[in-house]
Formats: structure tokens, C-alpha cells, sequence
């Protein structure tokens, strides 16, 4: 315990308080320096300065957030296999809208500027060759059904990305670079999914919940361009789409 400090009147006192007093301060600077240095008891754990860890509880709190996190992903993981197993494809279109997909992600995941620059390139390297691909082959199923699953395949991945995320068409400007273009996406994405429904089941290799998976998408599709292309209007741009 520090008590109230003396009054000293002598000069040989005072040299030896303030010895004392030097020495005290040292062995606390010491002290104070070397516990810095030493990490330090924490709850049951170690706390160091340069490699912080918590306590039990904090731990505790944590696994919990992990928890919660991993069952989180395993629902999302639970709703994407139920998506799924509602679309039975042939497997090659199915090897090839997933390799398409997957690709699209990592053209986005690579992209290294703005999200307006990022939909130009996508609609010139993805969207516009994906919709010439589908729309040629479609045109041949009169007569040629055999051609289903080419035509299938392109305009699933087009499809399934556009449900996906709108930025595609709101954040773009392919509409002002050339306009007759970026109108005749949709007036091909209309005919060709027309052109493919009118095949039955078994020449799409499809079952009936996936047909009725795949209307219930082209509904949103249509309600997007309905709702979200009312902004191009301002540019003399009416966009339609007609399909179910």
C-alpha cells in the first residue's frame, strides 16, 4: 500500500528517497515492459498482442455463428438440389449449361472494372451468341428434331442466368450502341423458346414438372422485360416478350 509521502528536510534524505524512488520506477518500467511482451492470462486462454485469441465464451459464440452459417448454406444448398431435381435434362445439355454457367461465373469473378463495362462484354461474348446459337437451331426443329437438345442447351444457360440477376438488362449500353440489336434479342429469345415448346416432352428429352419449371422461368423472364425494360422507353426503345 502507497501512503502519504513525507516531507524531507534533509539533503541526505532526500538523495536516498530519490534513490529509492529511481529504483522503484525502473523496476516497474521493467515490469510493465516485459509483461508487454508476455502474453497475458485471459479467461482459459492466452492473449498475446501479435496473435489474438478469445476467451470461452467468444468461442463459444463463434461456433455457434458457424452453426448458423453452415446450416444457412445447407438450406440454400437443399433449395438449389430441389430447383434442380425439378429439371430433368438430357445429360449433355445439362453437362453443357453447367460448363457455360460456370464459365459466365468466372468471367465475372475475373472482371476487374465496373458492373456496366462488366454486362457490355457479356452481352457481346455470352448473351448475343448464345441467342444466334439457340435461334439457328430452333428454326430447324420442323424438321429436324433431333436438333432439340443444341437448341435446348443455349437458351437454358440464357434463361437460367437472366433469372438470376437483372443487372444484365438495366445496366448496360448496348441499347445506345446499336439499338436494332439489342431489340433483336429479345424478338429471337421470344420465337426460339416458341419454337422449342411446341416440341413434346419426349423430343426435349424433358419430363413434365421440368417443362413446367422452365414456363414458370419464362414467366419471370417476360414479367422483367415488362417491368424493368419500361426504363428504355425513355429512349423510344418498347421492349415485349411473349412467350407463355
Amino acid at each position: 500500500m502507497i501512503g502519504k509521502a513525507k516531507k524531507v528536510t534533509s539533503s541526505g534524505n532526500t538523495a536516498k528517497v530519490a534513490e529509492t524512488a529511481n529504483a522503484i520506477v525502473a523496476t516497474v518500467n521493467t515490469a510493465t515492459a516485459k509483461q508487454a511482451l508476455e502474453p497475458t492470462a485471459r479467461g482459459n486462454k492466452v492473449v498475446n498482442p501479435t496473435n489474438v485469441t478469445y476467451d470461452e465464451e467468444d468461442d463459444d459464440e463463434d461456433e455457434d455463428d458457424d452453426e448458423d452459417d453452415e446450416n444457412k448454406d445447407e438450406d440454400d444448398d437443399d433449395e438449389n438440389d430441389d430447383n434442380e431435381e425439378k429439371l430433368k435434362i438430357p445429360a449433355a445439355v445439362e453437362k453443357y449449361v453447367e460448363k457455360t454457367l460456370d464459365s459466365i461465373g468466372q468471367f465475372e469473378e475475373d472482371w476487374m472494372h465496373g458492373d456496366t463495362s462488366k454486362n457490355n462484354e457479356l452481352w457481346q461474348e455470352y448473351l448475343l451468341p448464345l441467342s444466334t446459337k439457340g435461334f439457328n437451331a430452333s428454326k430447324s426443329l420442323a424438321k429436324d428434331k433431333t436438333k432439340a437438345g443444341a437448341a435446348l442447351g443455349p437458351l437454358l444457360v440464357l434463361l437460367f442466368y437472366t433469372n438470376d440477376d437483372i443487372g444484365w438488362m438495366v445496366d448496360q449500353e448496348i441499347y445506345s450502341m446499336d439499338v436494332e440489336l439489342f431489340k433483336k434479342f429479345f424478338k429471337q429469345f421470344e420465337l426460339e423458346w416458341k419454337h422449342i415448346l411446341v416440341c413434346t416432352d419426349t423430343e426435349l428429352g424433358i419430363d413434365v414438372d421440368t417443362r413446367t419449371e422452365i414456363q414458370k422461368r419464362l414467366q419471370v423472364f417476360q414479367n422483367d422485360v415488362k417491368n424493368e425494360g419500361a426504363i428504355f422507353a425513355e429512349s423510344g426503345i418498347k421492349l415485349k416478350v411473349n412467350i407463355v
